[in-house]
């Protein structure tokens, strides 16, 4: 019976990744380096959705949400290595696809889930997800009788950070160019490349790319027309030609006026007409916020 609890607390796929087939095995001296992907995925307004609901309730409602997402992880072999207080970390092993595969399904799980609360006449959920793809290192953590589970590597820093720019820029399901480089069939999702970033304390910047599949449809196909005028539209600015850029974002902006990430784009293009090109501009958006 302790083994079987045991195995509710500790993913098997934790035990089997460190080379063993039983918990009982695992010791502290155990960990191992190995390349995954890396998923966060935090429920939005969680905070203003619990107030004023009871710990019961509360508790009720990540439960549901997390008997939705679970399936979706599980499907593409992921598991679950941390539940947070309203997000889930998840790990997938071998090839990136199925963690990118496994955040859409996320997203279709998501739309499930909110017809079944509206339909109790209940608000509406939005969720963030981040993915970035990189070695790990995988061991067991203690701090005397219990141990516990971990991962460490900066690969789990960056999933976290971009999890957190998913607010900034109006996104649901934003993924690292070290996980599009990962992929074994980068044609089967449809990608737009967002922005060449530095996240806090990071040295290499890195382009982010939102995964447009499992969008609601009318918010998929407004990106979808605006895709190639805001690729377009990088192009030029990287180049150094910001009115050239302004044109592109503005034209994309007329088709859709509600995508925060041409509304950065336009707005960073302005400053630069009026002020001109920054020496040494190499298209990096320093992001100072965690």
């Amino acid at each position: 019976a302790a083994h079987e609890a045991g195995r509710r607390f500790v993913p098997f796929e934790f035990v089997r990744l460190l080379g063993h087939e039983e918990i009982e095995q695992v010791s502290l001296n155990d960990h191992v380096a190995v390349e995954l992907s890396v998923l966060f995925s935090d429920i939005r307004a969680h905070a203003s959705l619990a107030a004023g609901t009871t710990a019961h309730g509360t508790f009720a409602l990540i439960n549901e949400y997390l008997a939705y997402m679970e399936p979706a992880i599980r499907h593409e072999g992921g598991f679950v290595d941390t539940f947070t207080g309203d997000g889930v970390m998840a790990l997938f092993e071998g090839s990136a696809d199925r963690a990118v595969r496994s955040g859409v399904a996320q997203l279709a799980a998501l739309e499930r889930f909110n017809r079944a609360r509206s339909d109790r006449g209940q608000a509406s959920l939005r969720v963030g997800i981040g993915i970035n793809t990189g070695e790990l290192m995988l061991g067991v953590i203690s701090g005397g009788e219990r141990l516990k589970p971990g991962v460490i590597g900066d690969a789990v820093n960056v999933a976290a950070r971009i999890e957190t720019y998913t607010k900034h820029v109006g996104a649901s399901l934003l993924i690292s160019e070290h996980t599009v480089a990962a992929l074994d069939d980068p044609a089967a999702f449809t990608l737009r490349a967002i922005d060449r970033v530095r996240f806090k304390g990071k040295t290499q910047p890195l382009v982010v790319y939102e995964v447009l599949d499992g969008l609601p449809d009318a918010e998929r196909a407004r990106k979808m027309a605006t895709r190639g005028d805001l690729a377009a539209g990088r192009d030029e600015l990287l180049a150094g030609r910001p009115e050239a850029a302004l044109r592109l974002f503005a034209r994309g902006r007329a088709t859709d006026p509600t995508d925060p990430v041409l509304a950065q784009h336009e707005a960073l293009c302005q400053r630069m007409v009026a002020a001109g090109v920054p020496p040494g501009w190499d298209g990096v958006t320093q992001l100072e916020g965690k």
